[in-house]
């Protein structure tokens, strides 16, 4: 998913009446990882720069955390992992064909039901049907979100994430 979309889900998703998801389990993550792992502060140690002169420090703390977790997609790559790169956009924009192609992938039957799993129970949720990441399972397939950060993003903000993710998000395919 486009990281200056995710960015946006991190900082309105409320977890509590005080705090944004991004507050409450990004930031603090993110400076763990630079705290406690060497590996990390050596991969991106330019990165961890940036965020700290940022002026806008949550939004930039953000695209690290999503740099970091996107990477990994090319290290797996590289060390020959069996792994499917779908992206966010795809599956919302053409559904049955984004998932046909995992379950090729996956070398499994297709099946109708995949097309409306908000129907399903589903045993990863809570009580209120949501995931630990706060997605209601609940709900169709969407593209309601995409392209959120045009109207939710300053221009400032924007080129502040892209300083940090930029480089990344161009080699997964995306234009900025």
């Amino acid at each position: 998913r486009d990281c200056r979309d995710v960015i946006c889900s991190m900082r309105n998703l409320q977890v509590s009446e005080n705090n944004s998801w991004l507050k409450k389990w990004g930031i603090p993550i993110v400076n763990y990882w630079i705290e406690k792992l060497q590996e990390f502060r050596s991969e991106f140690g330019s990165d961890i720069k940036l965020v700290k002169d940022s002026k806008n420090y949550d939004l930039a703390i953000a695209s690290l955390y999503w740099k970091y977790k996107n990477a990994s997609f090319f290290k797996y790559e590289q060390l020959k992992y069996p792994i499917i790169k779908i992206k966010y956009e795809d599956l919302v924009n053409n559904p049955k064909q984004t998932i046909e192609s995992i379950c090729t992938f996956l070398n499994i039957d297709w099946d109708d039901s995949l097309m409306v799993h908000h129907k399903h129970d589903h045993v990863e949720t809570d009580s209120n049907g949501l995931t630990v990441g706060m997605t209601n399972v609940k709900n169709q397939i969407s593209k309601q979100r995409v392209g959120i950060y045009k109207t939710e993003l300053t221009k400032e903000e924007e080129s502040d994430i892209l300083k940090i993710s930029g480089d990344l998000l161009m080699k997964m395919g995306y234009v900025i």
